[in-house]
C-alpha cells in the first residue's frame, strides 16, 4: 500500500504552487487509500483560489502529457475533473482521462461511463465541461450513454456542451 507522503498534506500557502498541485495530483493517482484523492481534490479547490488558470492548465496540460505515455496512471486527473471550473481545461482533460484509460487498461468505455457516473451524482464543478469532452468523442457506444443523461443538464449545461449535443436528440440516428 502506498502512503501519502507528509508534504502532500500540507496546506498550498506552506508549499510552491503549480508545483506542489502537481505532485498532490500525481500522488493520488498513485495511492492505493480511498482518502487519497480527497486531499488531492481538496489541494486543487485551494490552486483554484491561487493559481491562475494558466498555471492550473500547465499543471493538467503536463498531467495529460504524462497519463498518455503511461508515466502516471489516469486517475492523477481525478481532482482536475471534479474540482475544476474552466471548460476548456476540463474538455482537454476529460480526453486525457479516457485516453489514458484505453492506453492502460484498453477499456475506454468503463471510462466513459465512469465520467457519466460523475455527471449523474452531480460530482464535477462543470458537469457541461465533462459531458462536452465525452461527446468530443463523436462515438456512438459514448452518445449511447451521454443521450440518457442529457435531460439531466440544464438549458445552460447543454449550451455549454456545445454543438454536437444535437446528435444526442436526433432520435433517427439513436442506434436500433
Amino acid at each position: 500500500m502506498n502512503a501519502i507522503p507528509r508534504e502532500a498534506l500540507l496546506p498550498a500557502a506552506r508549499r510552491p504552487g503549480a508545483e506542489a498541485l502537481d505532485r498532490a495530483l500525481v500522488v493520488a493517482g498513485s495511492a492505493s487509500e480511498p482518502g487519497a484523492v480527497t486531499v488531492a481534490l481538496l489541494e486543487y479547490w485551494r490552486a483554484l483560489g491561487t493559481l491562475p488558470l494558466p498555471a492550473r492548465a500547465t499543471v493538467a496540460c503536463s498531467l495529460g502529457r504524462r497519463v498518455a505515455t503511461g508515466e502516471v496512471p489516469a486517475r492523477s486527473l481525478l481532482a482536475v475533473l471534479l474540482g475544476e471550473t474552466d471548460t476548456v481545461l476540463l474538455i482537454a482533460a476529460t480526453r486525457d482521462y479516457v485516453e489514458g484509460r484505453r492506453l492502460a487498461d484498453d477499456d475506454a468505455l468503463a471510462a466513459a461511463a465512469d465520467a457519466c457516473d460523475w455527471i449523474r451524482r452531480s460530482l464535477p464543478l462543470n458537469r457541461a465541461a465533462i459531458f462536452a469532452g465525452l461527446l468530443s468523442f463523436d462515438d456512438a457506444d459514448v452518445d449511447e450513454l451521454l443521450r440518457v443523461l442529457r435531460p439531466r443538464l440544464s438549458d445552460r449545461e447543454a449550451a455549454l456542451a456545445g454543438p454536437g449535443i444535437a446528435r444526442l436528440l436526433d432520435t433517427a440516428a439513436a442506434p436500433a
